[in-house]
């Protein structure tokens, strides 16, 4: 909830947590209006769907598993004949994947 939380100040928004002993817990998110009305690229990671806002995606593009390569070591994707590294969204979230939480896949 931390890494929820400080992302939200950061974006000057507010996180805020109401709890009633047998009743539950109820978590709100307030961001700007500008934000509330963005434009937004939906990813799902695990079941859980995020929204990235449209102004901090450079392009988006499909790839085929066989335009991933590895260079030093590190993922990539070749796009307009340059190497753009692949970073897995749940490290950027900051989450655990379930190969990670040792969940079979199956």
């Amino acid at each position: 909830m931390d890494v929820v939380r400080n992302n939200i100040r950061r974006i000057n928004g507010q996180v805020r947590v109401a709890s009633a002993p047998g009743t539950g817990t109820q978590i709100s998110i307030i961001v700007p209006l500008t934000l509330a009305t963005t434009r937004a690229l939906l990813v799902e990671q695990n079941g859980q769907i995020f929204a990235v806002p449209a102004a901090a995606i450079e392009r988006n593009a499909r790839v085929k598993p066989d335009d991933f390569v590895r260079l030093q070591g590190q993922l990539a994707v070749v796009i307009e004949d340059r190497p753009v590294p692949v970073v897995e969204l749940a490290d950027i979230l900051e989450r655990l994947t379930p190969m990670a939480r040792g969940v079979d896949q199956g």
